[in-house]
């Protein structure tokens, strides 16, 4: 066979060399030119009328307990958020976690959601939140976990984000841990609890 001839086992080899370089490019790009998802829509919030007009806006999606809008909470694979999410689904598996960070003044709060495995919402939250003060747990059907879920599952990926992070209670970093089957994030609808819990 003449030295060019093209083999089965030649073709698989060009064939795997073209996707490697392919997956190369890709990466190289995305650090070059990393592409943020869409921002979901938010609550218009009221501007100050010009006197004697009156301005109307979209009602908020809050509770009427929440008097303060917060902010909606964006799950991203990006930065912080996409290394938190990584090293979670290291336990839960592939695909089984998301993650989001808010920045408040020198703190960070990090609202972890993994896919329980079992049917039912659960929450985990840091001492000094209170779920009264997270309107979305109440809102969306959270409950706290049963006592082995909340000794096992949810202490491990609190330490696994507090490692990842460099969490510092003292800076007012602050970790919220929510469960619930993967196949109900969509219908989910999660904010920040508010700025002054």
């Amino acid at each position: 066979m003449p030295n060019g001839a093209l083999t089965p086992l030649r073709v698989v080899k060009l064939a795997l060399l073209a996707v490697g370089l392919a997956a190369l490019a890709m990466v190289i790009l995305k650090l070059a030119y990393p592409i943020s998802p869409p921002l979901p829509p938010r609550d218009v919030r009221p501007s100050v009328p010009a006197e004697g007009k009156t301005v109307e806006s979209r009602p908020a999606t809050h509770t009427p307990s929440s008097p303060v809008q917060a902010p909606a909470i964006e799950f991203s694979r990006e930065g912080l958020a996409g290394q938190l999410a990584t090293g979670v689904e290291r336990v839960v598996g592939p695909g089984k976690a998301q993650a989001a960070v808010l920045t408040r003044g020198d703190a960070r709060w990090v609202c972890i959601l993994a896919d329980a495995g079992t049917p039912g919402r659960h929450f985990e939250l840091d001492p000094g939140l209170r779920p009264d003060d997270f309107p979305a747990i109440k809102d969306n059907g959270f409950l706290p976990p049963p006592p082995p879920m909340a000794r096992t599952t949810t202490s491990i990926y609190r330490s696994l984000t507090k490692t990842a992070m460099g969490y510092d209670a003292a800076r007012g970093d602050r970790i919220i841990i929510l469960l619930c089957p993967r196949s109900e994030w969509p219908r989910l609808a999660l904010q920040w609890p508010p700025s002054n819990p």
